[in-house]
């Protein structure tokens, strides 16, 4: 596990790319328990770590579809933030 200053992707983009990869992941009205678990992996992955910090696991927890606009988030997280993310272009 990597400490904070060593992260591949901070936590909180981390936070701000799960609401997106949850927007489409709810899209077709349904997410399976499978999907949620490829989110996990991918996350830990460009965190660098085994297991998700708190704060992306609650927010995991907490989405709700009914209140997401997808193309909004998505905007807000890849454009205004300029978040580089290469693993996501394998998806």
């Amino acid at each position: 596990m990597t400490d904070a200053t060593e992260e591949a992707v901070p936590e909180s983009a981390a936070v701000r790319l799960s609401d997106v990869l949850l927007g489409a992941m709810y899209s077709d009205r349904h997410a399976a328990p499978e999907e949620h678990e490829v989110l996990r992996r991918i996350l830990c992955q460009l965190l660098g770590r085994e297991q998700l910090p708190l704060r992306v696991e609650a927010r995991l927890q907490d989405f709700d579809p009914a209140e997401f606009d997808l193309e909004r988030k998505a905007y807000a997280c890849c454009v205004i933030q300029k978040i580089y993310l290469p693993p996501l272009v394998q998806l």
